[in-house]
């Protein structure tokens, strides 16, 4: 499942400024940080308690920021879908 991580990237931005001074707030290295923002690896639970506190935010935000699923951006895929689609038509001999 992938999972949306921007709405937890702007609010470490808005607390930390940058996700570096986060990562060592959370006493974690920047790859680490990265790689669990960019949803490489899992969140443990411990994690997400820490991350509560240095953040500000409660048990009920726990969705929002770290359970978040990614929605395809439809209008995206259909474009490419037809633009593929014309192009192959031109290209095919009947």
């Amino acid at each position: 499942m992938d999972l949306d991580y921007s709405k937890l990237k702007g609010r470490i931005t808005e607390k930390f400024s940058t996700q570096y001074l986060f990562a060592r707030a959370m006493g974690w290295s920047s790859r680490t940080a990265s790689l669990k923002l960019n949803g490489l690896i899992a969140w443990k639970q411990p994690e997400i308690s820490k991350a509560l506190v240095l953040l500000n935010l409660t048990e009920k935000d726990i969705g929002d920021y770290f359970f978040k699923k990614k929605v395809q951006n439809i209008e995206h895929s259909v474009y490419y879908y037809k633009k593929e689609r014309s192009t192959h038509d031109r290209n095919t001999n009947f």
